[in-house]
């Protein structure tokens, strides 16, 4: 409260000699640094143009100065930020930058002998790509220099990752320009060699920055697509890595056949691949003695492996359209389906329910027997198998309605009652019984009539047992 009263430019000047006290506690020193850069980024119209002259250029030479003299790695990147933040509003509409000291510094740090201060020049520039304004193509080459120069820096691993995202955050800030992107096009190599290496010190920050070029500028990558892609296939299948790290990867791929169908298309063998990445993923689940009666859903875990790969499925199918995945996966379905470990049956009906919406118009041609398969599931001897029997269920009467409910209706209202008799197993009757939700929402009314005397009769006689349970 009573740092909200004082008014915005004496907030600036207390800031600024709070961060320069050395003798103040680090944490002090670092809640300054961030009040200061929230102040110049959400109030700078209020707060700066209201200062002296004076005190507009002792903010810049003053912050500019701490990063200099500063020996703490992470208040110097919360320095830098302010930084960042300040040039940004420096630029005018005609995108002149009107702090000309700030190039000078960027380009006497990133040569410096001092890894601090070329880490500061990275890490500016990195928040920051548009800061040469209208000046840039007039420093094109001298960005190109600088960032090549630093992702083949052997010796300093921080410098080859931070160079790496600043060449990222730059394409991404450039997506519209494309002689840019041609360009810079070579960059693409050490890039990947960034993220590769950066992976293995425990830090996705390159490969994130991967996954939004994948994102936004897919065009970029296009000469050098195959080792994209053998790297995320690479690195997705290391069980050394993080999951994180493994589903990062595996997000390249799956977001480039959203972004770039057309172009990941002609790289069928790698889709070959990916798809059994993405099933063994879906086969990465606990053992958990209480799930049949557990209220919690907590294998619904958004960052288990299991759900990220039945994810990727799901996005790929969609992306890339049954023509091509169809064929590539469905050996592998039913491979999975006999499998006597139950993760792997588990596994292969998720997946069937996961690729119904982008395999639409293959699947249907042969929904009969993929429905009478699916159906002996509901009898498996596991619990987690039989209710993702009713996930594939539920799902096809989603994915293929209202042809699948005129075709199955007596078959699945059956199996799907029969199922909701299974007192033991709660996770198991309420999915069944969401299954015939998914059903009877999409059934014409008049194929239900018939059944409805036995629904009503089985829901109240399963709604008196449970209630009896509470």
């Amino acid at each position: 409260e009573t740092y909200e009263n004082i008014p915005g430019q004496s907030k600036i000047t207390f800031l600024l000699q709070a961060i320069r006290n050395t003798a103040a506690a680090e944490e002090a020193r670092q809640m300054a640094a961030v009040l200061l850069r929230r102040l110049l980024s959400s109030a700078f119209e209020e707060v700066y143009p209201a200062l002296s002259p004076d005190d507009q250029t002792s903010l810049k030479t003053g912050l500019l100065l701490i990063i200099q003299l500063e020996a703490q790695s992470s208040m110097r990147k919360k320095i830098c930020d302010i930084v960042a933040e300040l040039a940004r509003n420096l630029i005018d509409e005609d995108g002149n930058n009107q702090w000309p000291d700030v190039l000078k510094f960027l380009f006497d740090s990133v040569s410096s002998q001092n890894v601090g201060l070329r880490e500061a020049a990275l890490h500016i520039f990195w928040n920051f790509p548009g800061i040469f304004g209208n000046q840039q193509q007039h420093y094109l080459e001298v960005i190109k220099r600088m960032l090549v120069q630093c992702m083949q820096d052997q010796e300093h691993p921080s410098i080859k990752t931070l160079s790496a995202r600043a060449a990222a955050a730059f394409v991404l800030a450039n997506e519209h320009n494309i002689p840019l992107l041609k360009h810079f096009a070579d960059l693409l190599p050490g890039i990947l060699q960034a993220v590769n290496d950066s992976c293995y010190q425990n830090d996705d920050s390159v490969l994130k920055s991967l996954v939004e070029i994948a994102d936004s500028v897919p065009k970029y990558l296009r000469p050098h697509l195959e080792p994209t892609l053998q790297l995320s296939l690479r690195l997705c299948a290391d069980t050394n890595l993080s999951n994180m790290q493994r589903q990062l990867a595996l997000e390249v791929i799956v977001t480039l056949s959203e972004t770039a169908a057309a172009m990941l298309r002609r790289h069928t063998n790698i889709v070959a691949q990916a798809i059994p990445q993405m099933l063994a993923m879906m086969v990465d689940l606990e053992e958990d003695e209480d799930w049949a009666n557990a209220d919690e859903l907590e294998d619904d875990d958004f960052d288990s492996n299991a759900v990220a790969g039945e994810s990727a499925l799901d996005r790929m199918a969609c992306g890339l359209g049954g023509k091509l995945v169809l064929p590539m996966i469905k050996e592998h379905i039913m491979q999975m389906l006999q499998n006597p470990d139950w993760k792997y049956r588990h596994a292969g009906l998720m997946a069937l329910s996961a690729i119904g919406e982008g395999c639409h118009q293959q699947m249907e041609g042969i929904l009969n027997e993929i429905v009478n398969f699916v159906l002996l599931f509901l009898q498996d001897p596991h619990p987690r198998v039989r209710y993702a029997a009713c996930n594939a269920i539920g799902q096809m009467a989603t994915d293929f309605a209202p042809g699948f409910q005129k075709k199955f209706h007596e078959k699945v209202i059956a199996a799907l009652l029969q199922t909701m008799e299974d007192q033991d197993n709660q996770r198991v009757q309420a999915h069944a019984a969401a299954a015939l939700i998914n059903f009877t929402e999409d059934c014409p009314k008049s194929l239900l009539i018939p059944y409805l005397d036995n629904l009503v009769k089985h829901l109240h006689s399963t709604m008196v047992i449970k209630l009896q349970e509470v």
